[in-house]
């Protein structure tokens, strides 16, 4: 039976603390072969020279005034603030135009729609009104017993089944 420490097995704390030495090892390995070609060796070098100069300069000037510096850290965030909620309205304004669109479309569509049913019902209406006046028509050649309709000839004709000579 394996052993418990905290209600979990032994071997899934060992897997845990594996974890982040195989991630370590396999960043260490990719940052070797990265660094392989000379190109990107020359790369790192200068963006690390910049970043260290950079930094550098940044803390002299807080150490030379920190005040100052404080102020000027300060102006920044309330201008990034200030240009990201004129973004933020613009980018409503867009939504809220589009959207408006989009219902407006939407309810042109189903007028549309109510329209084409109301089209087809009123077709269907003449269709049977039609068929009713084509019943009527045909009613009215079909020959009757009363000998109105019939044709009027001396000859008299005979179907049969058979064609006759």
């Amino acid at each position: 039976m394996e052993q418990t420490t905290q209600n979990q097995p032994v071997n899934q704390q060992k897997g845990k603390s594996k974890l982040p030495l195989a991630m370590l090892a396999g960043a260490a390995v990719g940052g070797a072969l990265a660094l392989i070609s000379s190109n990107t060796r020359s790369s790192v070098k200068s963006t690390t020279s910049n970043a260290k100069d950079t930094i550098s300069t940044y803390t002299t000037q807080v150490k030379e005034d920190p005040q100052a510096s404080k102020e000027k850290l300060m102006a920044r965030i309330r201008k990034i603030t200030a240009v990201t909620k004129e973004v933020v309205t613009q980018i409503q304004s867009v939504i809220d135009n589009e959207g408006q669109e989009l219902r407006q479309k939407v309810e042109d569509i189903k007028a549309d729609t109510q329209d084409a049913v109301s089209t087809a019902k009123d077709a269907k209406e003449e269709l049977k009104s039609v068929g009713s006046t084509a019943k009527d028509a045909k009613d009215e050649l079909k020959p009757s017993s009363s000998g109105v309709g019939e044709p009027n000839d001396d000859t008299s004709h005979q179907v049969t089944s058979s064609p006759v000579n």
